[in-house]
């Protein structure tokens, strides 16, 4: 076991993850050579754009998916089902923008198939949303998912603005959003009488929040290698 589970003291198990995930975690994903490739990004190196197309529209779909699932928790169901309203119309809003830059989204197979490590993380974020229980999928899909895209988007804001593209509804929006619903998930799993109070859980959510983490950083390196593929 991690030496901080094991020093986690008094805190909830929720405090403790929600803790571990901003401090620990998001400094993982964010290791991933896309982010030192924002920083030096050419105007025509946006081949990458297509892998976040996929990303965000099997995304949004497994949110939606997971809303729509029976839960008993009142809470959990609430969140889950503002998390997926308010992201659903997120990858039309992609596609606005790459149609204004000049991005065709019907480009051909080689241009914009997913990369295999886009494709492990998207089947990953299928799995968590249909098969793993509340406090599991608050981890993955809120807390780790929702911070790695907070700190893509962030990055990828600047690299965009310093090569002159402008930048739409989707961009700014987004990046808000994702600060919102990463708090969303930070609230609910604080909240231990609702999903956190099996302490001797904490363990394999360390080690879901890792997985997750390790597979996001993948799929945003692989982008780096179509970056350069004309879009």
């Amino acid at each position: 076991m991690d030496a901080n589970v094991e020093d986690s003291g008094d805190d909830s198990a929720g405090s403790f993850m929600s803790r571990y995930v901003s401090d620990r975690i998001r400094s993982s994903v964010r290791d991933s050579e896309m982010f030192s490739f924002l920083r030096e990004m050419a105007r025509d190196e946006l081949g990458w754009v297509h892998q976040l197309l996929h990303q965000s529209t099997e995304f949004t779909q497994a949110l939606s998916a997971r809303a729509a699932l029976p839960s008993d928790g009142v809470a959990y169901r609430a969140m889950t089902a503002q998390h997926a309203r308010e992201e659903v119309g997120l990858p039309a809003d992609l596609r606005v923008w790459m149609a204004i830059v000049g991005i065709s989204v019907d480009a051909g197979a080689r241009r914009t198939a997913m990369t295999p490590e886009t494709m492990t993380l998207v089947a990953h974020n299928w799995y968590v949303a249909q098969r793993l229980p509340p406090s599991e999928q608050v981890v993955a899909m809120n807390l780790v998912s929702e911070y790695a895209a907070l700190d893509f988007f962030t990055e990828a804001i600047v690299a965009l603005r310093r090569c002159g593209f402008p930048l739409s509804k989707f961009w700014r929006v987004h990046r808000d959003a994702d600060e919102v619903h990463a708090q969303m998930g930070t609230e609910l799993i604080c909240d231990g009488a609702s999903l956190m109070d099996a302490r001797d859980r904490v363990s394999s959510l360390v080690d879901l929040a890792r997985h997750t983490a390790n597979l996001y950083r993948a799929a945003l390196d692989s982008w780096v290698r179509v970056a350069r593929i004309r879009p």
